[in-house]
């Protein structure tokens, strides 16, 4: 169990995704297979519970980094260049980004809808995962066989790499073992926007339980001394729970953002407190208020400094509060509460257990 306002670490039981079996690819490369099964039984062993997860948005997205109009934007980088010398840029370069010179402006709109309904499709999966585990790249190439057919290898190299960007996530590889050939074998995490810390922190305790070596060094990377230490409320930075409009994806996300929060864990409140849809809100907010009968209700940790805790303290309008709020670890972390006048004429929501289910459920009625 988690210490009072701690960073999750490795041994705190965390959740971590892995695709499904027939999206992983490893284009023959099955030593590829062997270490990227190694580093999730590295991963279980931790304290994670890996989840098989179907990633098919994330994949469909990384489709349109090469093949829709985002092209448009490179070729507007390097239009100049083109025209003038076409000859000092690398031919297989030269010939995607002059494809970046036919999108319409109809197909750029089509495509930024598409990456739309993709983005949250996908964010649906947060809900379930700290972060996804998957091979940084399926295989090694040698340069004579990119050479050959480079669209298609690089395309392949960048499988599971392509969406990070367009999806605004954040992603670290990690050294994770050797091939039979002796090359080096990687895993990436990636998570949402903000999480770099906390996922940084999780790459860091994987690298050391594996005890490789450091780079080319002979030093393993576990006796280097350990410079991602989790954030202890008091410390450096205050820990604040939030249940609705200020969390990931949400239309108030953008105030801890704005902050500098970092966010640091999904979790729920112990299973006692009651959930409201608050009456006349813009944007809709939830309140929360513990009482019987009650459920666990889905909550995000965030961490802020002192003082961007108390600039967002003050900017929380009546009736919703800042108190204490109990996790279903046992802690007890700042976060949003609602005061018992704040209710009337709400509709009580605690059976939905989440403001993201709530939501969706009014889009589906709507």
């Amino acid at each position: 169990m988690p210490s009072k306002g701690s960073r999750k670490s490795l041994s705190d039981g965390f959740r971590f995704g892995t695709p499904l079996d027939d999206q992983l690819e490893f284009f023959g490369n099955e030593s590829a297979r062997g270490c990227f099964q190694r580093a999730v039984e590295s991963l279980s062993a931790s304290g994670g519970t890996g989840v098989e997860m179907d990633i098919r948005h994330f994949l469909d997205t990384a489709k349109l980094l090469y093949e829709g109009p985002w092209l448009a934007e490179r070729y507007t980088v390097a239009q100049d260049l083109l025209r003038s010398s076409p000859g000092e840029i690398l031919p297989t370069t030269r010939l995607i980004i002059e494809q970046g010179a036919s999108p319409s402006a109809v197909s750029a709109f089509e495509a930024a809808y598409e990456l739309a309904a993709l983005k949250r499709a996908s964010e649906r999966i947060w809900n379930e995962v700290d972060y996804i585990a998957t091979p940084t790249a399926g295989t090694i190439y040698r340069i004579e066989e990119v050479m050959k057919d480079p669209l298609t290898l690089n395309a392949n190299l960048g499988y599971y790499t392509n969406f990070v960007n367009l999806l605004d996530l954040t992603a670290v590889a990690v050294p994770a073992g050797f091939l039979d050939s002796g090359l080096p074998f990687g895993i990436t995490l990636f998570a949402p926007a903000g999480s770099d810390e906390a996922l940084l922190h999780h790459a860091d305790r994987f690298h050391r339980s594996l005890n490789l070596p450091l780079g080319r060094a002979e030093a393993a990377a576990s006796s280097i001394p350990e410079m991602l230490r989790p954030i202890e409320e008091g410390e450096d930075a205050i820990l604040l729970a939030v249940c609705g409009a200020h969390m990931r994806d949400m239309p108030l996300n953008g105030q801890l953002l704005d902050l500098k929060a970092q966010f640091v864990r999904s979790t729920r409140t112990s299973p006692d407190y009651r959930f409201f849809a608050l009456a006349a809100t813009t944007p809709a907010k939830p309140g929360l208020v513990r009482g019987s009968p009650g459920a666990s209700i889905e909550i995000e940790v965030w961490s802020l400094s002192p003082k961007a805790f108390g600039e967002f303290v003050a900017t929380v309008p009546s009736p919703l509060c800042i108190g204490k709020v109990e996790t279903l670890e046992g802690d007890f972390v700042s976060g949003f509460l609602c005061e018992q006048d704040g209710l009337d004429g709400a509709e009580e929501i605690t059976r939905q257990g989440s403001w993201r289910t709530y939501c969706r459920s009014r889009c589906t009625q709507d």
